[in-house]
């Protein structure tokens, strides 16, 4: 079991393929607790609490490495997330597209993911590409 906290002043954020998506001068804190059972061959995420300038989300997730294509069981947690905030955050190439919305109120709910990774054929390192994951609203 692993857990902790990482905090980080004033970090810039850069999307490579997507340069625009940069974030610039951010608070970002994470609190984590991951573990990982050799015998049963499954990690679980068990916590994962981000604060992004004050807008917090928080998501649980286990992967299941038994079978050729580990399956990933996943939720994310939004509490009433302000929309307002939100717009603030967003990247100002972005964010200028949806002012004229002026989004507004607080957004709660849970996404919840299932399904199976396919590892990707030669390529160097371990990626996975998701395959027909089923999403769930609640």
């Amino acid at each position: 079991m692993s857990r902790g906290k990482l905090k980080f002043e004033q970090l810039d954020l850069l999307v490579k393929q997507s340069p625009q998506l940069k974030l610039k001068d951010v608070k970002l804190d994470i609190d984590y607790a991951l573990s990982f059972d050799r015998s049963r061959q499954m990690f679980d995420l068990s916590t994962l609490l981000i604060n992004l300038n004050g807008l917090q989300a928080g998501a649980e997730a286990s992967l299941d490495l038994r079978g050729k294509d580990p399956v990933l069981v996943s939720q994310l947690t939004l509490n009433q997330l302000d929309l307002r905030q939100v717009m603030q955050l967003m990247p100002i190439d972005i964010g200028r597209r949806y002012q004229k919305y002026s989004p507004a109120g607080l957004l709660s709910g849970r996404l919840h993911s299932t399904g199976r990774s396919v590892m990707a054929e030669n390529v160097t390192g371990r990626e996975v590409e998701p395959e027909g994951c089923p999403g769930q609203y609640s």
